[in-house]
C-alpha cells in the first residue's frame, strides 16, 4: 500500500468557545490528506504443488508481524516436527499489510519445500 499526499488550502473554523479575531486570523496555507491507494492487482499466482509427504521436509514458517503469529507458527513447527520430522525455518515478512519481499520469497523458495503462512492476530 502506499499513500498518495494532496494538499488542501483554506480556512480552519476554530470551535465556537473562540474569540471573533482569533477565528479571522485562523487561515492555514495547506493541509496534507493522506489517501490510502492500493498497488495495482498483483498477478495470479501459479497453482502450488502439494505436498504427499512432510517426512524429512523443511518447511518455512512466515509469519506476518502481527501479534501472536510467531506463537502460532512456532507451536505449529513443533508439532509438525514431532510428528512428521519437518524441519521448520522461521521467517518474517515485516510489515503486515505487505506481501513478502521477492528477495525473501527467493531464498524460502530455495531453501524449503512448502510454506505455512500466519495471519493471526
Amino acid at each position: 500500500m502506499r499513500f498518495e499526499a494532496v494538499k488542501v488550502a483554506g480556512r480552519v473554523a476554530p470551535s465556537s468557545g473562540t474569540s471573533r479575531r482569533c477565528r479571522e486570523d485562523a487561515a492555514v496555507s495547506a493541509i496534507v490528506v493522506l489517501n490510502p491507494v492500493s498497488l495495482a492487482e498483483p498477478p495470479l499466482a501459479a497453482s502450488a504443488t502439494w505436498l504427499d509427504d512432510l517426512t524429512g521436509t523443511t518447511i518455512a514458517f512466515l509469519s506476518n508481524n502481527k501479534p501472536n503469529a510467531g506463537v502460532l507458527l512456532a507451536r505449529l513447527a513443533a508439532e509438525l516436527g514431532r510428528r512428521s520430522g519437518v524441519t521448520a525455518r522461521h521467517y518474517d515478512k515485516g510489515v503486515p499489510s505487505l506481501e513478502a519481499p521477492p528477495d525473501l520469497r527467493a531464498e524460502i523458495r530455495r531453501e524449503c519445500q512448502g510454506v505455512v503462512l500466519a495471519v493471526d492476530d
